[in-house]
C-alpha cells in the first residue's frame, strides 16, 4: 500500500486548487475517468480524492471520499470529506430531465409529478404533485431530514473554470 511519504516523493498536492503536480516533470495530473481524476503510480490506479486524503492526513480513507459540491473532478481539500457508500450516494448530482427526486407520470393527470427518495437503499414514495417544483420541494424536505449534511438537492454545475491549473 502506498504511504504518505512515498506519495509526497512523487507528487505535490495543492489543497487550494486540488491539483497534483508530478515532481519530476512539473506537470499537473489531468487524467479523467467518469468525471474523476485518476493517477497511476507503479501500475496501480488511484483516484486523486483518495490520494489527497492520504497526502493531507497520512491515512487512507476508512471508506469513501465524497465531493461536497458534487463535482467529482474538484479535489480541493475543502471539498473532500469521508463518507459511507450510502452517504456518498445521497450526495450524487442530478443529470436527469427533471429536478432531483422527481419523475413524471403522464397517467397522473392532475398530479403527474412523483417525488421519491432513497433511504438506506429503499425507495420511498413522497407523493404526487401538480408541479415539478412541488414534488422537488417534498424531496428536498425529506433529503434534509434523512440525509442531513449529505443531502444534495441542487442541480449539477461543473466547476471547469478552474482548469487549466
Amino acid at each position: 500500500m502506498l504511504s504518505q511519504s512515498q506519495l509526497q516523493e512523487l507528487f505535490e498536492y495543492d489543497p487550494e486548487t486540488g491539483i497534483f503536480i508530478n515532481i519530476k516533470t512539473g506537470l499537473p495530473i489531468l487524467t479523467m475517468n467518469s468525471g474523476r481524476i485518476r493517477i497511476f503510480i507503479n501500475g496501480d490506479k488511484y483516484y486523486a480524492a483518495q490520494l489527497a486524503w492520504l497526502y493531507m492526513t497520512g491515512q487512507w480513507p476508512k471508506d469513501q471520499i465524497d465531493h461536497v459540491n458534487g463535482d467529482r473532478s474538484d479535489d480541493r481539500w475543502v471539498n473532500l470529506r469521508q463518507a459511507t457508500q450510502s452517504q456518498n450516494m445521497q450526495n450524487r448530482t442530478n443529470w436527469g430531465k427533471y429536478k432531483k427526486g422527481v419523475t413524471f407520470d403522464p397517467r397522473g393527470y392532475a398530479n403527474p409529478y412523483q417525488a421519491r427518495i432513497q433511504i438506506d437503499g429503499v425507495s420511498k414514495d413522497l407523493g404526487k404533485y401538480a408541479t415539478e417544483d412541488g414534488a422537488h420541494e417534498a424531496y428536498c424536505k425529506a433529503a434534509q431530514e434523512h440525509h442531513g449534511e449529505f443531502a444534495n438537492t441542487e442541480e449539477f454545475v461543473p466547476s471547469w473554470n478552474r482548469w487549466p491549473p
